[in-house]
């Protein structure tokens, strides 16, 4: 872990370095952890001297984080507490069933069955995992279904689609043809989703955001500006 100081501030920043990066880039993730992405010559104070160029930025990134993570407190998966799917709402129901541990919808609500045998203090881990192994199902039966939908639209069938837990990006597209979907964007609404499914498809015509990337992207989703804000200033919240 490197540091720069800026006025009262300490700056905390990891560096990785790339034999294939050009330029240099700053990742301020939704924890305020910071990691920068530079050439792979390129030395210790050329790097400080970008963080200390770019602090305010930084900064102001992470105190917007600091305010979303305020307004959606770390979880306790309690019942009566409030979870996302496909950008809705629901009520989380936690109880004991006595057999199996199981998750199922009931309307709104978000029933989580537990084995009566699970100890207090190990519930919150359990209810926690089912919940993230819900999610990830949900997420490649879904998104496999979007991807399939706007296929023909952009003119390109994807040799594997992959649902993983990605740690920085919604979505990836391999150069061999494969795309990567992030799972938790499955909490976003479905419009969404289909922002995210179309952005890696048109990678695989265009490995990388020319103005042709984002005209073939316009020419499937025209209001995919929108969807894109929509995805950055909510990001923070599609989380578990």
């Amino acid at each position: 872990m490197e540091t720069v100081n800026f006025g009262s501030n300490q700056i905390r920043f990891t560096v990785k370095r790339s034999n294939s990066r050009k330029t240099v880039g700053i990742m301020v993730d939704t924890d305020s952890s910071i990691a920068i992405t530079v050439p792979a010559p390129l030395n210790d104070e050329v790097i400080k001297k970008v963080i200390r160029k770019k602090a305010r930025w930084i900064l102001g990134k992470q105190r917007y984080f600091f305010e979303i993570r305020a307004r959606f407190p770390i979880k306790e998966f309690v019942s009566g507490e409030e979870i996302l799917f496909l950008g809705k709402r629901f009520r989380l129901k936690v109880a004991a069933n006595g057999s199996n541990p199981e998750i199922r919808r009931e309307g709104r609500k978000l029933y989580v069955g537990l084995n009566h045998t699970t100890c207090l203090n190990q519930k919150k881990d359990e209810v926690k995992g089912l919940l993230t192994d819900w999610y990830q199902s949900q997420a490649d039966e879904i998104i496999r279904t979007r991807v399939s939908r706007f296929s023909s639209k952009v003119g390109v069938h994807p040799k594997v689609i992959k649902v993983k837990n990605q740690e920085k990006r919604w979505g990836s597209c391999s150069k061999s043809g494969v795309l990567r979907f992030n799972w938790k964007i499955i909490m976003a609404p479905v419009s969404i989703v289909d922002y995210v499914s179309v952005h890696e498809l048109c990678h695989l015509k265009f490995q990388n955001h020319s103005p042709a990337f984002w005209k073939l992207v316009s020419s499937v989703l025209p209001d995919y500006q929108e969807r894109r804000e929509w995805l950055r200033k909510n990001a923070p919240t599609l989380s578990i």
